[in-house]
């Protein structure tokens, strides 16, 4: 539980570092705004309390609902047809996220050895569920563009596309290849000697 409770922790701690930064906002004033009302978890009870209620919004940080506040959240907002469930960064495929936006249903297994602890849960979603692509990964233009943009050493131009699905990843290796690149999307467990 410790290292849930750091994460939440900086979780907050992120969203009011944020406002150190207003001109990464395209409306600074709209997030000071929401952050003021805004109902900081901050302890199991408060957590009880939220969940008893019928009314809100809960935004809780969940990489593709693989663990985290969310899965506190989760089987009370499936059950309840007039709740929704908006996820707003990219899903990878075989993701729990990815699963309850193609086919409504909401899995997660978790098998801990350090506490013995099993969770399956399998849920058929009665709320709303709904995708926004608000991710903040680039896309492909934006990537290329930054990679133009690098300063390699020893005109190496030596790239590891590494963060997506193996499809996405493999495709932009021969992208950049083709652009003179050398680029490769490494595969679990391979090692390379850089």
């Amino acid at each position: 539980m410790g290292d849930r409770r750091i994460a939440y922790k900086k979780a907050r701690k992120v969203s009011i570092e944020y406002a150190q930064f207003p001109n990464s906002f395209r409306n600074f004033a709209e997030y000071k705004s929401a952050l003021k009302r805004a109902q900081l978890i901050t302890s199991r009870e408060k957590r009880k309390n939220v969940k008893k209620r019928s009314d809100g919004l809960i935004i809780s940080p969940s990489g593709m609902l693989k663990g985290g506040a969310a899965l506190e959240y989760i089987s009370s907002i499936l059950a309840d047809s007039s709740s929704a469930i908006f996820l707003v960064g990219y899903q990878v495929e075989g993701t729990p996220g990815r699963k309850l936006i193609d086919e409504r249903i909401f899995e997660f297994k978790e098998r801990s050895s350090r506490n013995y602890r099993t969770r399956d849960i399998s849920i058929k979603a009665k709320c709303n569920v709904d995708y926004y692509d608000f991710s903040s990964h680039a896309d492909k233009i934006h990537l290329h563009r930054y990679i133009e943009d690098l300063k390699f050493q020893n005109d190496s131009k030596f790239i590891f596309c590494i963060h997506g699905d193996a499809k996405s990843t493999t495709s932009f290796a021969y992208d950049l290849s083709d652009k003179g690149f050398n680029s490769v999307a490494p595969e679990i467990g391979e090692t390379y000697t850089i």
